[in-house]
């Protein structure tokens, strides 16, 4: 006859974790944090500073208000129709925001589509 293969005694052998394995989750976060880090410092060092100052500088005091009212309308008409503070929504959330989208006259794979290129451009 022969001998089973699982062993449920205290002398089967246990595999030992590598002593990296509990560093690569903080080193690989490390590494992205960097990596987006340069990246967003290169964006925003693009940035002419001193032509935007001087374009709010040329603006009127009232000027402002319009400006901002602009900027919340923009971003209101932009946002997904159901709000979610995760980029990475669930399939269930995708599904019940597509009804959404026909009420709206929007089709689905339009407004599926919309809402990913607004998501991954803000």
């Amino acid at each position: 006859m022969t001998e089973p293969l699982v062993s449920n005694g205290p002398e089967s052998p246990r595999r030992e974790r590598a002593w990296w394995r509990p560093l690569l989750k903080p080193l690989l976060l490390l590494v992205v944090s960097i990596a987006v880090g340069i990246v967003i410092v290169g964006f925003v060092g693009a940035i002419d500073w001193d032509a935007v100052a001087s374009a709010f500088a040329r603006l009127s005091w009232w000027q402002f208000g319009p400006l901002v009212a602009v900027l919340l309308l923009r971003h209101r008409t932009t946002s997904p129709p159901i709000c979610s503070a995760r980029s990475a929504r669930r399939p269930a959330t995708w599904s019940s925001g597509s009804p959404c989208f026909g009420s709206w006259g929007v089709s689905a794979l339009e407004g599926m589509a919309g809402v990913t290129l607004n998501m991954l451009t803000f």
